[in-house]
């Protein structure tokens, strides 16, 4: 393993100029970062660069490169490319997809448990909607929780959509145009933790938070939020990463269904080059006794297949 590790003044410029610089920039830098880090055990230098090039040669790489994180346009092509990009071959934006930027989206075991997440979602969030109801999305990125459910039963639910970021509710606003949904549809731009509701809403779907969040008073302070958001009775939908077994001996990863092939060079990606942002994972009690602290009741466990990013559901008393 080589190691020859930056100051921590060298390491913060660089951290900050990534967030800021156009990817011309922000290549170099990760790479000279890579060249200072250690190396991971059986990987080159040459071959965690060539992977740095290759996200930077399509546009959901180059948003992971830039900003260690998923925006809420792109967090629509991760979370729907099997139903609304992989056929036709091209990104949000119109442009070919390349050979790995598809092998990302259809072998990485992260994203895969977040399509599937997605999906338990949905089915959780139809099965409880009635007419008449409130539903918030918090944050709401492009609103596709609840946008793509069938309100033919449920003509006069309102709709919600919570995100302290301007540009993905401005996408949302134009999905709910495209879905006719405009006239049910408030938006709020706002942090999560401080929405302006009280007693408003019947459910709350949230995903994504607490993955970026490593201070667990800040969650609990969440899910006490979302609380007193919700009418009694109301039901919170979230979800959480669990860690992997080579960081917690009692993780409930399912091995069997993660691609062995596949698990290190997401952890090259995500891990080793990106330092990705959303690295916080909690186990389901943890989690369970954070929502019981909090006020709620009737907690319940939804995993994916490979038990990566499971959904939780708890109801306001």
């Amino acid at each position: 393993m080589k190691s020859n590790n930056l100051s921590r003044m060298d390491q913060r410029n660089i951290t900050e100029a990534s967030h800021n610089d156009p990817i011309e920039t922000i290549v170099p830098l990760i790479k000279t970062r890579l060249k200072h880090n250690s190396i991971p055990e059986n990987t080159t230098l040459d071959q965690l660069e060539t992977i740095v090039d290759e996200l930077a040669a399509f546009g959901f790489g180059r948003q992971l490169l830039k900003h260690r994180a998923i925006s809420g346009l792109w967090t629509q092509y991760m979370v729907l490319y099997p139903d609304l990009f992989a056929t036709s071959g091209l990104d949000p934006h119109g442009k070919p997809q390349t050979d790995f930027e598809r092998w990302i989206l259809t072998h990485s075991p992260t994203i895969l448990a977040t399509q599937e997440r997605f999906k338990i979602f949905q089915k959780i969030t139809q099965d409880f909607l009635q007419d008449g109801m409130t539903l918030a999305s918090i944050p709401c990125g492009l609103m596709d929780d609840l946008f793509r459910l069938d309100f033919t039963k449920a003509p006069n639910a309102n709709l919600i959509g919570i995100d302290i970021d301007p540009e993905a509710i401005n996408f949302a606003r134009q999905a709910a145009d495209k879905f006719l949904l405009s006239d049910k549809t408030q938006f709020i731009q706002s942090s999560a933790w401080n929405t302006p509701l009280a007693n408003t809403c019947d459910l709350i779907t949230s995903n994504g938070l607490t993955i970026y969040e490593a201070n667990e008073e800040n969650i609990l302070e969440l899910y006490q939020h979302f609380l007193k958001v919700l009418k009694p009775g109301g039901m919170l939908i979230t979800s959480f990463l669990t860690p992997p077994p080579m960081l917690n001996k009692e993780s409930p990863w399912d091995m069997n269904a993660v691609d062995p092939e596949a698990l290190p060079i997401q952890r090259l990606v995500f891990v080793d080059i990106l330092n990705a942002q959303w690295q916080h994972y909690r186990m389901e009690k943890d989690v369970r006794a954070q929502l019981e602290h909090a006020g709620f009741e009737k907690i319940s466990f939804t995993y994916d297949q490979a038990k990566l990013f499971p959904t939780v559901c708890a109801f306001k008393p």
